[in-house]
């Protein structure tokens, strides 16, 4: 599922997985990879150091991404849009995959 939610990030923010993954920091590519640690915390509920392993990267990362996203849910319209184009294509992904399991 972690995968899942990278690929939508990626795609609902205009990335590609290889910026995403990089050890670049730059902006585009930052505020992806936040939102989908973000998120993959906040839906899957596992700890930052297993986020931190599958981007290759260090827990205080993570905890900093945490922090970043939650002050750009309170203060940025565009960042909560693009949040809930996430979420909106997980639970379409979702609602597929559930039909195609029965």
């Amino acid at each position: 599922m972690k995968e899942q939610i990278a690929t939508v990030v990626c795609d609902v923010c205009g990335v590609t997985q290889d910026q995403m993954f990089s050890p670049r920091r730059h902006r585009k590519a930052f505020m992806a990879r936040s939102l989908a640690m973000y998120l993959i915390r906040d839906l899957l509920n596992v700890s930052s150091p297993f986020i931190a392993s599958f981007f290759n990267r260090d827990h205080s990362t993570v905890l900093n991404a945490m922090n970043v996203v939650q002050k750009n849910l309170e203060t940025s319209e565009d960042y909560r849009v693009m949040h809930r184009k996430c979420m909106e294509a997980l639970a379409d992904l979702n609602a597929k995959t559930r039909m195609l399991a029965q």
